[in-house]
């Protein structure tokens, strides 16, 4: 018998919609790390931006710049899928919790999170499709690892969970990745920086809103992702993930 499979519209159009009837929680808790982000871009600055003909590249500041943003990444998508899984089932459970729980699991997310990135973005060099396909095969990397308390062997689980739905998840990427840049595109005139290489504080908070967005639409992609193949595959109810205490 045929495995149940997937669909690319329904994950995307399901993950909308657990995100605004659960917006004052999930978008929230989003935009509280994109705020972090972009305190922290702020603050580094130049860190971030390449050089002029005078200026010389400052590798350490970017790398370490960098990788500051990638822990807050991984963090984040920690705490969101926490709390995704709370809203998935209709309940709650005190923030401390969601903001706690990750932070044991912070190491692994961020090293193996950087080798997927790594290996997406050598296929993405070499041609897009394999970046969104490696990406696809590592897309639940977080919640295996934050809901399964999963350790640095997580990246065979995960790749087991997407065998056989990764094109799925690919085309459900890709219809992502094109509603967020239209979005993008509606607010970037704002987001750009002016004629001095400066952002403006409204364009600061822009990018806050559509960071927040993005964080939050991604991490509860993933999540449902997750919770859906888990079903399919271990026959796992929802309400038997991240049970309360």
């Amino acid at each position: 018998m045929t495995e149940p499979q997937l669909k690319a519209p329904e994950l995307v159009g399901d993950g909308f919609k657990l995100l605004f009837a659960n917006f004052s929680v999930l978008y929230a808790l989003a935009m509280v790390f994109a705020l972090v982000e972009q305190v922290i871009y702020i603050i580094v600055g130049d860190g971030f931006s390449m050089p002029g003909p005078d200026q010389t590249f400052d590798g350490g500041a970017f790398l370490s710049s960098m990788l500051l943003i990638t822990v807050i990444w991984n963090y984040a998508s920690g705490v969101l899928c926490l709390a995704t899984v709370d809203c998935l089932n209709e309940r709650r459970r005190p923030l401390a919790e969601y903001l706690t729980r990750p932070i044991p699991k912070i190491g692994p997310m961020v090293v193996l999170g950087l080798l997927v990135a790594i290996a997406t973005g050598l296929g993405a060099f070499l041609f897009i499709v394999p970046g969104f396909y490696i990406y696809a095969m590592y897309l639940v990397l977080v919640p295996v690892i934050v809901l399964e308390d999963g350790d640095w062997r997580s990246l065979t689980r995960t790749r087991d969970l997407t065998h056989g739905h990764r094109w799925t998840i690919v085309l459900a990427l890709v219809i992502l990745v094109v509603m967020l840049i239209g979005a993008s595109m509606v607010v970037s005139p704002v987001i750009t920086p002016n004629a001095t290489g400066e952002f403006s504080l409204m364009g600061n908070v822009l990018a806050a809103l559509v960071q927040g967005m993005t964080f939050a639409v991604f991490s509860i992609f993933t999540t449902l992702v997750y919770v859906r193949l888990v079903g399919l595959r271990d026959r796992v109810k929802p309400s038997e993930l991240y049970p309360l205490n």
